[in-house]
C-alpha cells in the first residue's frame, strides 16, 4: 500500500497527486491518545512514506535511539533553532521543547516524497497555518471530553474515534 492507494480527499483538490510535491499527513492528538501506535501502524503497511522524526530536548526513554525516535537537543540548540527559523512547528510540552525541522519537510516535499507527522496538537495548528493542504488526522480518545475546534483554514480533517468499551 502506497500514499497514494489511501484515496484522500486532498488529492482532488490539486494536491500533489502527479503534482511537483509530496503530500503532508499530519496525526495529531494529545499525549497518550494514541497516536504514535496508529502512525507505527502506518509505517508497518507503508514502509515508504517519510516519517519526520521530531527534535527534542528532553532526556530519551529507555530504548528510544537519537535519530530513530527523536533528535536528542539541548535547550540551548532549540531556542538557536527558534531564532533561526529552523523549527516547522515547535512547542513546549511538559517542560521540553518539541519541533519538526521545516528544511527536512521542504525537502522531503521537493523530492514529491509523501511525509507522514506525529505531533501534538499545538504543533498541527502550526502546520496546518504552514501547510494548508496538508490532511490532518485527529485522534480522539475515548476517555477525553475535550472538544476540538478545528479552523475553517483546515483542508482536510479525519476524525479517528475508538469505539468506547461499554
Amino acid at each position: 500500500m502506497t500514499a497514494q492507494d489511501m484515496g484522500s480527499p486532498a488529492t482532488r483538490d490539486g494536491m500533489s497527486v502527479g503534482g511537483s510535491t509530496g503530500r503532508l499527513f499530519i496525526v495529531s492528538a494529545p499525549s497518550g491518545a494514541g497516536k504514535s501506535t496508529l502512525c507505527l501502524a502506518v509505517r508497518a503497511k507503508m514502509p515508504d512514506l517519510a516519517y519526520s522524526v521530531s527534535h527534542t530536548t528532553r532526556r530519551p526513554r529507555q530504548g528510544e535511539e537519537d535519530g530513530r525516535d527523536y533528535y536528542f537537543i539541548s535547550e540551548a540548540e532549540f531556542k538557536q533553532g527558534i531564532a533561526q527559523r529552523r523549527w516547522a512547528e515547535w512547542a513546549l510540552v511538559h517542560g521540553n521543547y518539541y519541533g519538526s525541522s521545516a528544511q527536512w519537510i521542504q525537502q522531503t516535499l521537493a523530492e514529491r516524497r509523501d511525509i507522514l507527522m506525529d505531533i501534538d496538537v499545538q504543533g498541527a495548528g502550526q502546520m496546518v497555518d504552514r501547510f494548508p493542504r496538508a490532511v490532518t488526522i485527529i485522534v480522539v480518545a475515548p476517555w477525553t471530553s475535550m472538544s476540538i475546534n478545528i479552523s475553517r483554514r483546515t483542508a482536510r480533517v479525519c476524525w479517528i474515534h475508538w469505539a468506547e468499551e461499554p
